[in-house]
């Protein structure tokens, strides 16, 4: 197992609504009132699919949800509301541990498991066996961004090559 560098996972933005701008996936659902996106996963598939987390201010603290642009899932997060702003390892629980449920049928959408990340992954691992991909390209189909949480980008380039050794290596026994 590889080992991941030592981030500041109690790292807190002091506020996520004093100055945002409003970044846009050209299918993503508008922006409720007193939103702001505080990161996004972006897939590098055909039609570059991607998941946004938002943080909404309402009068008692701050409410999350993710959106996509298909619109068919329910998000289940598990900090789906607090006072302050996440900490970098909340957020990453929310990213890692968010249960996706189809909003058709209520069915959870756990083929892969569950998170926003790791399930492309997986996937990505599977294939690759038959499409020759290698750890980067597998890498590189899943990117997580954020304005508010400097280190993010780089703890998940991390944690996705441990993901992909361990997967690999587990395939290979």
């Amino acid at each position: 197992m590889g080992l991941i560098k030592n981030f500041d996972l109690k790292y807190t933005p002091k506020d996520y609504f004093e100055e945002f701008s409003h970044k846009r996936g050209q299918y993503l659902p508008d922006y409720d009132r007193h939103e702001v996106e505080i990161c996004r996963v972006v897939l590098d598939s055909a039609t570059t699919d991607i998941y946004s987390m938002r943080a909404k201010k309402t009068d008692s603290g701050i409410l999350y949800r993710v959106v996509d642009e298909y619109g068919d899932c329910n998000f289940i997060l598990p900090f789906a509301e607090s006072i302050n702003p996440l900490s970098m390892n909340q957020l990453i629980e929310n990213l890692d541990s968010c249960k996706i449920v189809l909003k058709d049928t209520g069915e959870a959408n756990d083929q892969y498991g569950d998170g926003l990340i790791r399930p492309s992954i997986n996937h990505m691992v599977e294939i690759s066996f038959t499409s020759n991909y290698d750890k980067e390209e597998i890498s590189d189909f899943v990117a997580v961004e954020s304005s508010f949480y400097p280190d993010l980008e780089e703890y998940y380039e991390d944690q996705k090559m441990i993901w992909i050794e361990e997967l690999m290596q587990s395939d290979d026994k």
